[in-house]
């Protein structure tokens, strides 16, 4: 059971450090929007951790499945 809580603990601190990184990048989104580069870069990180942060979902599922 500890295994299990030692997981569930580092995917909610994973998930928390993700969700405030999207609201990071979106705030840089906002001040760079006019700017194509910038802009490009910041959609593509966004969008990279979105992704990390559904997997992660996923991963707590799973855990949660396994107890």
């Amino acid at each position: 059971m500890k295994k299990y809580k030692n997981l569930e603990d580092r995917n909610r601190i994973i998930s928390e450090k993700l969700l405030e990184s999207i609201y990071l990048l979106e705030i840089l989104e906002e001040t760079y929007e006019s700017q194509a580069k910038e802009g490009t870069l910041i959609n593509l990180a966004i969008k990279n951790i979105n992704i990390a942060f559904k997997e992660t979902e996923k991963c707590r599922k799973m855990i949660s499945i396994t107890e």
